[in-house]
């Protein structure tokens, strides 16, 4: 490999006879550093994956693949998936790779990350890793997490439909919803005693980026910190004769709303004109739609699940992979159908 340089990668499982391929999973990514090549970046054991753990405290474990003398970590936790205003816990111990969590809210969705140093030199973050906790029958609020839109997406309405959903179960809560045009929240609108779990705005204005986040209430009046925040762009304005913009890369969109009932928009984007397939799989990699299967012309586009398979039969409520392939680019994402 090459110092300095981020390369990605993707796998995929296939039964004993290599003939029935998995879908292939969310891209990773690492970074080679040529300064710290000689401490090497540690991996997340357990918890990982979004997991859901019982009681309040958690050992964080990892591995280390180098060589372990000397070797010291530094672990941070945050309740934001960007890792923003997170709480560092420095390990002093050399070769330890275990560090208990504790005091721990319930119904809560936790971040964690990970690094080595061998006090000259420092790996690179390992993760962020997510998990959550129960909720208890005496502490049942949740904290939200955001379903769509997130990530500056570019909606195509001025009313768009702000999603969220529970990392875990529980009954009889009602939400309250924030969204600015600031990301201090300073000029917030606040929307309270949503039912659902999600919410139609109005008025939206065309081309301004908004922000928005939102948080759980018990039937007590009790409140969850809020979610981490979403973040969309406006309807934007175009000529009457509309200009075919050619994009610069391959890209695929998480599809919108996220989650979704009965139907959600999948976007993808082709800087040339590619032979397309668009594919949607279950959890056992088993194919259950393929929605474009042509050759498709340079330019964004967009398509439509309605949530049937190729039977023409709904599908049941769950977490479904898409899978876009044009030409030699591959990408995978994940979406959830609620019913």
């Amino acid at each position: 490999m090459v110092a300095n340089t981020t390369y990605y990668w993707w796998v995929q499982s296939t039964d004993n006879a290599g003939l029935n391929p998995s879908a292939w999973s969310d891209r990773g990514d690492f970074y080679t550093s040529a300064t710290a090549a000689a401490v090497q970046v540690p991996v997340q054991m357990y918890p990982t994956g979004g997991i859901t753990i019982p009681g309040t405290s958690v050992d964080l474990s990892w591995a280390y693949f180098g060589t372990p003398a000397g070797i010291t970590y530094e672990a941070e936790w945050s309740l934001y998936p960007d890792m923003t205003l997170p709480t560092t816990i420095t390990m002093s111990t050399p070769g330890a790779t275990t560090q208990t969590l504790s005091g721990l809210s319930t119904g809560t969705t936790y971040y964690w990350h990970i690094r080595a140093t061998d006090g000259v030199l420092t790996s690179a973050w390992a993760g962020p890793a997510q998990f959550s906790t129960w909720a208890s029958s005496a502490a049942p609020i949740v904290v939200p997490l955001v379903g769509s839109p997130v990530s500056n997406a570019v909606i195509d309405t001025d009313t768009p439909e702000l999603s969220w959903f529970l990392p875990v179960q529980s009954d009889g809560l009602t939400y309250e919803l924030q969204y600015s045009m600031t990301g201090d929240f300073t000029d917030a609108v606040d929307i309270e005693d949503i039912a659902t779990t999600s919410v139609s705005l109005s008025d939206v204005t065309d081309g301004e980026k908004y922000f928005w986040r939102v948080r759980s209430k018990d039937s007590n009046g009790n409140l969850s910190i809020y979610s981490a925040i979403g973040s969309f762009v406006g309807p934007k304005v175009t000529d009457i004769k509309e200009e075919v913009i050619i994009p610069e890369k391959f890209a695929v969109s998480q599809n919108y709303p996220n989650p979704f009932n009965p139907s959600t928009v999948i976007e993808y984007s082709l800087p040339e004109g590619e032979f397309v397939s668009l594919r949607v799989y279950n959890m056992l990699g088993q194919e259950v739609a393929t929605l474009v299967n042509k050759e498709v012309e340079a330019g964004v586009h967009s398509i439509t699940w309605n949530g049937v398979d190729n039977s023409g039969s709904k599908v049941s409520t769950g977490t479904y992979i898409y899978r876009v392939v044009a030409g030699n680019n591959i990408l995978t994402k994940k979406m959830i159908l609620l019913k």
